[in-house]
């Protein structure tokens, strides 16, 4: 289901061509995840649907570091450092609410929904395999 979602998800996104997709046990709690040298990690042990809006919200991660709008640097005084469009946000997400306040969650998760919906509608279109009722 990945492999034939991404060319869909390409033509919605602006997504980095040298984009690593590798599916794996993350442990419980952990759906995936981003990095922003393009590897993404998705966990191995969820269902279809939950593993198409997981994809659909890491590849929303995914158009915001290709688009620059998101970005980590190593500040010396701090360590790993999230920068939203340029601006440094400390907030590291300790906490599940704060994790969901930072905006490039609040983005993903509002756009992680209305995408996989998307990508399903166009999959269903794309790789119909129903066969046709004879009359």
């Amino acid at each position: 289901m990945i492999n034939q979602s991404l060319d869909i998800f390409y033509e919605l996104l602006s997504l980095p061509q040298d984009l690593v997709i590798r599916v794996a046990p993350l442990g419980v709690g952990r759906y995936g995840r981003y990095n922003q040298e393009g590897l993404m990690e998705i966990n191995s042990n969820l269902t279809p649907a939950k593993t198409l809006t997981t994809l659909a919200h890491e590849l929303v991660h995914g158009e915001q570091y290709h688009q620059k709008r998101l970005s980590q640097r190593h500040l010396q005084s701090k360590g790993w450092v999230h920068h939203w469009h340029g601006t440094p946000i400390t907030n590291k997400g300790t906490t599940y609410k704060a994790y969901r306040q930072q905006p490039w969650e609040q983005e993903a998760f509002q756009r992680q929904g209305p995408l996989a919906r998307e990508v399903k509608k166009r999959m269903n279109t794309k790789y119909d395999t129903h066969e046709q009722n004879p009359k």
